[in-house]
């Protein structure tokens, strides 16, 4: 499959955004899942469903 240069930048904007809101709840000693829906403003329900890791591309953390 081949993906756009313009969701290519799209997924890589979304990735460093996602490593900054990691690495400010390490270094605030906080939970990712608050600082991310700080960040993001979405409802709890709505970030725990896109951050599940069985539903990532790959099936799984393992890629099962």
């Amino acid at each position: 499959m081949r993906v756009s240069t313009a969701s290519a930048g799209g997924w890589r904007r979304a990735a460093r955004k996602g490593a900054a809101t990691a690495k400010q709840g390490l270094k605030e000693k906080r939970p990712i899942m608050d600082v991310a829906l700080e960040a993001t403003g979405l409802l709890k329900e709505k970030l725990k469903r896109l951050l599940d890791p069985l539903t990532l591309p790959g099936g799984s953390i393992h890629g099962e």
